[in-house]
């Protein structure tokens, strides 16, 4: 038995790639394996569902044991008639639809630094800030002084696209408590 995620994107070349990632457990524990990419010719579930069952016939995998399925919440992938997890229910009864974990925490990280003015004031105001002291080196003395010399408090300016950087602003200024709070 495993599992089966599908997941899209543009390339450089404005071609929609699919990728196709099996997920099983053995003696080793649980596994992922990059069965394949794909260029996309056609986005309906049909031919998602055609796709991947060209791709585990070439892997020797039986569709039937496909016990489970994560993709995003596209209505190709999840619509109930003719979305990718209606079409693959078909030839694997058995199997679950459930939403990829990673679009699930990008919708959460979205929702959550953009829709609440709040949290985007925050960190607008974080980013503006890094980048006042960062501009003059008599501006970042003066927050060298200001803060211990022992603190590992700094100034972190925020990237628009890198969640990571949001986090690493706030706790390079509030510390690890400080996201807590």
């Amino acid at each position: 038995m495993f599992s089966i995620q599908l997941d899209t994107t543009q390339d450089i070349s404005v071609q929609d790639q699919c990728t196709v990632v099996v997920r099983y457990v053995n003696s080793k524990g649980i596994q992922e394996m990059l069965l394949s990419v794909v260029t996309i010719q056609k986005s309906t579930g049909k031919s998602f569902a055609d796709m991947l069952s060209n791709i585990l016939t070439e892997s020797d995998l039986d569709v039937k044991k496909c016990i489970g399925n994560a993709t995003d919440g596209a209505a190709n992938m999840q619509g109930q008639f003719n979305g990718f997890s209606a079409w693959l229910e078909k030839l694997s009864p058995n199997q679950v639809h459930i939403w990829c974990y990673a679009h699930i925490l990008n919708l959460v990280v979205i929702e959550s630094t953009i829709s609440p003015l709040n949290a985007a004031a925050l960190f607008v105001t974080l980013n503006d800030v890094a980048i006042f002291f960062k501009e003059s080196y008599k501006r970042m003395n003066t927050w060298v002084d200001v803060i211990e010399t022992n603190d590992k408090r700094r100034l972190q300016a925020i990237g628009n696209t890198r969640w990571w950087s949001k986090e690493k602003a706030l706790t390079h200024i509030f510390g690890d408590e400080g996201l807590y709070l």
